[in-house]
């Protein structure tokens, strides 16, 4: 099973569009007032260490009625979301072709990178995934898409993957460094560990989404649990 997304823009709950990673999304523009946000792309990152969290400024701690919406807008399709006491679940429909999750567009790519709090993933063969695209290149994580790993893979380096350990990869990041991407992992989202560095280098702005996928030929696909989304502990 492939990565997609597929965003379902919520007016009047009418209709979806498919994408492949590198296309834009809609978004909104809220911002949670947490940092900034503000810095060039393309290698701005080397200021932050491995035992940092900076907020990029947008983050969303799922503390709000309509979920996603601090972060960005909802992808809806074939499933629910659900934020509720600051973690957000996400839930497919069983025997359904689903894409759920949060999407933001025109995020500023600066030393903060994106990173995820992955409390519960979807069990096999249900992905979770968290991705960061340009107009033309992308890197994300992926849990279970191989039974037990947790993959990243971007335009440049190809695919590395580990055996997924809910504790150790409870954190996911992605954050630009000089002249490339590295993707990090940790147990606590203060101290970070090389998952892989690459040398892909990505636009001023980004596309930020993670979100959960299912085919139709799964009858219990479960549910995932989400933390936060650029929020620090």
């Amino acid at each position: 099973m492939s990565p997609r997304i597929w965003v379902l823009v919520l007016v009047c709950a009418c209709g979806r569009i498919g994408f492949d990673l590198g296309d834009v999304h809609p978004s909104g523009d809220d911002d949670d007032g947490s940092g900034s946000g503000s810095g060039s792309g393309s290698g701005s990152g080397s200021s932050v260490g491995p035992n940092e969290c900076v907020s990029p400024g947008y983050g969303d701690d799922f503390f709000e009625i309509m979920p996603c919406s601090k972060f960005g807008v909802a992808m809806v399709v074939n499933g629910g979301l659900n934020a509720n006491n600051g973690d957000l679940t996400i839930t497919p429909n069983a025997n359904s072709t689903s894409n759920l999750g949060c999407s933001r567009t025109g995020a500023v790519w600066n030393n903060a990178g994106a990173f995820v709090e992955v409390i519960q993933v979807l069990p096999s063969p249900g992905q979770t995934l968290f991705s960061v695209t340009d107009a033309t290149n992308s890197a994300y994580f992926q849990a279970n898409a191989v039974a037990g790993q947790l993959v990243y893979l971007d335009t440049s380096v190809g695919s590395t993957s580990q055996t997924y350990n809910p504790t150790a990869h409870r954190w996911w990041r992605i954050r630009p460094v000089v002249n490339g991407t590295l993707a990090e992992t940790s147990a606590d989202g203060r101290t970070w560990t090389t998952f892989k560095s690459s040398t892909l280098v990505l636009g001023a702005q980004v596309t930020v989404t993670l979100y959960v996928q299912t085919d139709n030929n799964e009858p219990t696909p479960g549910t995932a649990v989400i933390g936060g989304i650029d929020v620090c502990p």
